[in-house]
């Protein structure tokens, strides 16, 4: 297949089935955010719409990337995490190892979601937060600033969690 996009990464014959979808793996065709050499093989996306690696943006390892969503800015998704549905993960943001991010969620800034947390729904996390364990935030909520959410929490509906930087 080798799709050339924006001679920054191409997709690979290299494909997985997840949800019904057909995701390729890509391969950096040039050095990307110091981390990344050219023809490092990455993560799998369902098509080019799904990365902008233009500012140094990736998904690595076995990370999937679908349906609508999106991965852009200098954020990167790592491990076994997913982000689909129509959710972005964007600026500096992190999602990593089994974590979900899906439906219409945002993550940004500087936040990380990790372990087997899930963000769905309208959900946001932004700023520092960080979001690890099984914790999940969905619904409309919203975690910013400094806050870390963790175990088995739930924040669920119309909350937001925003605890300043001092």
């Amino acid at each position: 297949m080798s799709e050339n996009t924006g001679l920054f990464y191409e997709l690979t014959d290299e494909t997985i089935e997840v949800c019904g979808h057909i995701l390729h793996r890509i391969r950096a065709l040039k050095d990307i955010n110091g981390h990344v050499h050219a023809g490092d093989l990455g993560g799998f996306v369902e098509s080019t719409e799904n990365l902008d690696a233009s500012h140094g943006a990736w998904v690595f390892d076995d990370a999937c990337v679908f349906g609508d969503a999106c991965v852009f800015d200098r954020a990167n998704v790592c491990d076994s995490a997913w982000v689909s549905g129509s959710a972005c993960v964007f600026d500096d943001a992190y999602v990593y190892g089994d974590a979900w991010v899906y439906t219409r969620a945002r993550v940004y800034g500087d936040a990380r979601v990790y372990g087997d947390a899930y963000v769905y729904g309208d959900a946001r996390v932004g700023g520092d937060a960080w979001v690890d364990g099984c914790a999940e935030v969905c619904g409309s909520a919203r975690i910013l600033g400094t806050d870390h959410i963790g175990g088995t929490t739930r924040i669920d509906g119309d909350v937001e969690v925003c605890e300043e930087e001092s």
